[in-house]
């Protein structure tokens, strides 16, 4: 996988959706997996399986909804749009993304994308509350971290 590196948000938050659309490219409880191919003869013969890596890993071929953040940052943890994803999985799911993302009771790959629809909103729109980024009645994921103030 070719890592875009998109630093602002609301880049990336469209990057790693797109990376997932494909069903086939999206895991659970991983946040990424790579082919290992099948191998030996016989009684010896493994069939190929997916196995855990990490979300930047180059062989990677499928990720969870935070690993394909960081695999189109390029980096392992704190990407850019994190806060949006989270309080987009808060307010669908009433969970973080994390768990929303790997139990099948919570959500399919259908509502993870439309995690990333709402978190691509949330990110887009206005911040309201004074100053844009706070107040009691601010945007749900107007408490950003500081990676993502500093992308905007």
């Amino acid at each position: 996988m070719e890592t875009k590196n998109c630093s602002e948000p609301v880049a990336a938050l469209k990057a790693a959706r797109n990376l997932i659309a494909d069903e086939t490219r999206w895991t659970r409880s991983a946040p990424a997996r790579r082919l290992r191919p099948a191998r030996g003869r016989g009684k010896n013969r493994h069939e190929a399986e997916w196995l855990p890596t990490h979300a930047t890993d180059a062989g990677a071929g499928r990720w969870c909804a935070g690993g394909a953040l960081c695999a189109v940052s390029g980096v392992r943890s704190g990407a850019p749009g994190i806060t949006y994803l989270e309080a987009a999985s808060h307010q669908l799911f009433g969970i973080g993304i994390g768990r929303a993302n790997d139990d099948p009771r919570f959500t399919t790959h259908g509502d993870i994308l439309r995690c990333f629809d709402t978190a691509i909103s949330f990110a887009e729109a206005p911040a309201s509350g004074p100053g844009g980024t706070s107040g009691r009645n601010a945007h749900p994921a107007s408490r950003r971290s500081d990676h993502d103030r500093r992308s905007e």
